[in-house]
């Protein structure tokens, strides 16, 4: 892990300014957007110089918005999220890689009910400073590789919902701490 001076840094998730979102596409023609508003996250390392750094996100279930009340209760049931015995959807990295100046490849676990899988995200990473750092993160994942799939009588050719879901997350980390090695 890398280090700014001889301390490690810890840096949190600034919630005020930091949205999680999601887009999924309905009947093919229309997109469904959707959004976590409970959440934290760490991020241990030097954003100027990320790559041996690591992050740890975990979304709240229960927070889910997709504006729509009916629909927001299927996703978080048992058939979807199940929020009730999977009250949490995480995501951890495991490698980071310069791709340009700022920008980056995250490689990362992302679990969802009870099922983990590897995941590959874009990150660009803004004006960091001492106290702080915004990012952008962009990327797709498929709902089905973690049993979320939109099931109806009336569609059984599964058009209704697509299955790739696109992610993209703007936010801040705040300095939380710096402790010796």
């Amino acid at each position: 892990m890398k280090t700014v001076g001889k301390h490690l840094s810890e840096w949190a998730l600034d919630q005020t300014n930091t949205s999680f979102e999601f887009q999924i596409r309905h009947m093919v023609v229309s997109t469904v957007h959707g959004k976590f508003t409970k959440f934290s996250g760490i991020f241990r390392g030097d954003p100027e110089n990320p790559v041996d750094s690591l992050v740890d996100l975990v979304l709240e279930g229960e927070s889910l918005d997709t504006r729509d009340r009916m629909r927001d209760k299927k996703l978080k049931g048992t058939k979807f999220f199940d929020v009730e015995h999977y009250p949490h959807v995480r995501f951890w990295s495991t490698g980071i890689e310069v791709k340009e100046e700022n920008k980056y490849k995250v490689r990362g676990q992302l679990k969802i009910r009870d099922i983990t899988k590897e995941v590959t995200l874009a990150c660009e990473i803004l004006r960091p400073n001492s106290e702080t750092f915004n990012f952008e993160v962009n990327g797709k994942v498929n709902s089905e590789d973690y049993g979320l799939k939109w099931k109806s009588f009336y569609d059984p050719g599964n058009v209704f919902v697509g299955s790739t879901v696109r992610i993209n997350v703007q936010g801040r980390f705040k300095l939380e701490k710096t402790s010796p090695e």
